[in-house]
């Protein structure tokens, strides 16, 4: 039979007639929907009815999308989820994969990973690559099994193999972060490459990046523009929130704030946390956009709800000391300690602080060392530099000026006034330590770094 006599109408009426379950299945889909002939629900449902008691697994499927849509009837979730098992009983890959779906997503019926994983690992036994990109998601997040990347990878890597897009762009991320594969920009390049190409506005976005970091490919503020402008044109919230900040700050283009608020706008109105936050600091500064902390507050509430760090760090800022929002020390605390517990590197300080402090919430310095040293594993100078004062003055634990002095060392890293500051109070340190103290002081700080660089590193990348 050749593909036109199977989607020519006359020969479907007749081999429906005849009873054929691909014929009366098709001629229902066209029934439905009123292509190339007249739309008579009713009919449809009789052939489908008479295909899928002949054993056909898509008749069952094409009954449970039916009454999951509404087409021709009314949404029935009950009988659409019946139809669904039907047809994965009998083998249909789309039926396992809706039903993946919907334990995944609780939609009709119990949330249930073990089960989404279940009809995953059927459908893409079955050969669906989709289900098979799915499953690597659960392997990565550890939804309904535990987590293993390595097994994820493996399945990213065989959609990708068999053109999942999605699959492609996590093996581009996973060879951009390192985190299974060895890392590799110029491979990571290479898919942004082609599925930029193809017009992808993600993958456009990811190799803008690439190309400001100068990873994989040389560093080219014209490609960078051209690749976000498009990227945003195509409603990417994050090349249109990226594009612009570097509008607004004059960041490798000339400076445009109307065109750049407009953008970020944008990108905050399609609930891009990163832009309702940005939006909020320029709203709080008041040297960009006139001063408003209650309408601060509002973008900082939306990106909460999609549980951003920052907007929980800058909320309980503002609930704290009143500011456009009704003033709750307590409340301000708890969102605080939100953030905190995302282990967001400003907010770990910022928490410490208050437990070293003990007016807001009771003096702990043991929670305090504890944060501060959280921070200082995320390479956050601030917390670093705490932490040598802490062990340089006894505050919560007993005086150890190596550790004082490993921490300023690290803390003052930097080429700026505020790392020249630190390193001169730490060669003040010196000269009250023994040699010989010193000396395993600066190898603290150099295992310390070295046994941290590594990590510190796929942090950043992974942000890119």
């Amino acid at each position: 039979m050749s593909e036109e006599d199977y989607y020519s109408v006359e020969w479907l009426e007749k081999a429906s007639r005849s009873g054929i379950p691909d014929a009366q299945v098709r001629l229902a889909q066209l029934l439905l929907t009123g292509e190339c002939v007249e739309r008579n629900c009713e009919k449809a449902f009789r052939l489908l009815a008479d295909a899928s008691e002949k054993g056909s697994a898509e008749a069952n499927f094409q009954l449970g999308e039916v009454y999951r849509s509404g087409i021709g009837t009314a949404v029935d979730l009950d009988q659409s989820f019946s139809f669904y098992q039907e047809a994965a009983a009998r083998n249909h890959s789309g039926a396992h994969m809706v039903l993946g779906d919907m334990y995944r997503d609780g939609l009709g019926v119990p949330q249930r990973f073990d089960l989404a994983l279940s009809h995953y690992q059927s459908a893409s036994a079955l050969g669906d690559f989709q289900a098979a990109f799915q499953l690597a998601k659960m392997h990565e997040s550890g939804q309904g099994t535990k987590v293993d990347l390595v097994r994820a990878a493996e399945l990213f890597e065989a959609a990708a193999l068999n053109e999942v897009i999605d699959a492609q762009l996590k093996c581009a991320e996973y060879y951009r972060t390192g985190k299974v594969w060895p890392r590799n920009y110029k491979k990571a390049v290479s898919i942004y490459q082609k599925l930029a190409s193809q017009g992808n506005a993600e993958a456009r976005f990811h190799l803008a990046r690439q190309c400001m970091q100068g990873h994989g490919i040389a560093k080219n503020s014209a490609l960078i523009l051209e690749l976000l402008t498009a990227s945003a044109q195509q409603q990417f919230a994050p090349a249109q929130y990226l594009l612009g900040v570097m509008y607004v700050e004059g960041n490798s283009v000339e400076a445009d704030v109307e065109r750049g608020l407009a953008l970020i706008d944008e990108a905050a109105r399609a609930e891009y946390a990163e832009a309702e936050v940005y939006l909020a600091r320029l709203l709080l500064d008041g040297e960009i956009v006139p001063s408003d902390p209650k309408q601060a507050g509002n973008w900082l509430r939306l990106a909460a709800e999609q549980d951003n760090a920052a907007a929980y760090l800058m909320l309980g800022e503002l609930y704290m000391v009143g500011n456009g929002l009704p003033k709750d020390v307590r409340k301000g605390f708890q969102y605080l300690l939100l953030a905190a517990e995302h282990e967001y590197a400003p907010a770990l300080v910022r928490v410490a602080a208050l437990y070293h402090e003990g007016r807001v919430v009771p003096r702990d310095y043991v929670q305090s060392i504890q944060l501060y040293e959280k921070a200082a594993s995320l390479n956050l100078a601030a917390a670093q530099y705490q932490l040598g004062l802490i062990y340089q003055n006894g505050e919560g634990t007993k005086v150890d000026y190596k550790e004082a002095y490993k921490w300023l060392t690290l803390a003052g890293r930097g080429a700026d006034q505020t790392a020249i500051h630190i390193r001169r109070e730490r060669d003040a340190l010196a000269r009250k330590m023994k040699e010989e103290d010193v000396e395993v002081a600066q190898k603290y700080a150099s295992d310390w770094w070295e046994a941290h660089r590594e990590g510190l590193q796929a942090q950043v990348e992974a942000q890119v």
